[in-house]
């Protein structure tokens, strides 16, 4: 457990730069001003009727913009300058897989609070233009959904960033994400079968459910371990 301890901590004090503090910061801001942007009150609709519009209105930005920064921190993280700090961990007897796994633990951590404290935003703008406005596990449940396509495209990016190790990863990834709810336009069938390889929402539901999205996520970082461990640092 000493072990764990001390290679996280060491992760956090490397990660932990002005560029992420900024990319968070902006992420953070976003969120709250489409929050606000999004709610409308409509002396036409019912209560329901608003906060459900609410709700539709601000999900897909606040997706996109959470996979955005959850691709920047991984392709900042595993950049050549700042994955340089592996050597001293690798001299010290730690594995690459157990530098990689330790590291995409703290990754994960950073993205979990950012989404955490964008959701707490969502409810505080719900409940700051609404009285009637309150919390909903089904809230919470597509916030969750959020942050699993959020590590999805992470991985993604970490995938790319170790084979071309450029700014493109970062391109090649959102243009991917984009594909992606192009495809969700298409018919039900073809969805499910392109489902298969990448992570869609729709409607709030993933297309071929949880467990097949956990086992994704696992596949993807099953070839970045791969990848990491076969590769001259």
């Amino acid at each position: 457990m000493a072990k764990l301890i001390y290679i996280l901590r060491i992760h956090y004090v490397m990660l932990i730069s002005n560029l992420l503090i900024f990319v968070l910061a902006i992420g953070v801001a976003s969120c709250f001003l489409i929050n606000l942007l999004s709610y409308e009150n409509n002396v036409y609709f019912t209560n329901y009727e608003i906060i459900k519009n609410y709700l539709d209105s601000s999900h897909l930005f606040i997706q996109m913009i959470s996979i955005i920064v959850s691709m920047m921190i991984f392709s900042n993280s595993f950049s050549e300058k700042n994955d340089n700090y592996s050597i001293f961990l690798f001299r010290k007897g730690y594995s690459k897989s157990y530098y990689l796994l330790s590291k995409i633990i703290v990754i994960l951590t950073i993205i979990f609070i950012y989404l955490l404290v964008s959701f707490e935003l969502f409810i505080l703008v719900g409940k700051a233009k609404n009285l009637y406005f309150n919390f909903e596990f089904i809230y919470l449940n597509i916030y969750f959904k959020i942050f699993i396509i959020s590590i999805f495209f992470g991985f993604l990016c970490l995938f790319f960033q170790q084979l071309i190790k450029s700014i493109y990863a970062l391109i090649i990834s959102f243009s991917l994400y984009i594909c992606s709810l192009i495809i969700l336009n298409l018919e039900y069938n073809i969805k499910k079968v392109i489902g298969l390889f990448i992570i869609l929402i729709d409607n709030y539901i993933f297309i071929n459910g949880l467990f097949h999205s956990i086992f994704v996520l696992v596949c993807l970082l099953s070839l970045n371990l791969y990848i990491y461990n076969k590769k001259d640092l």
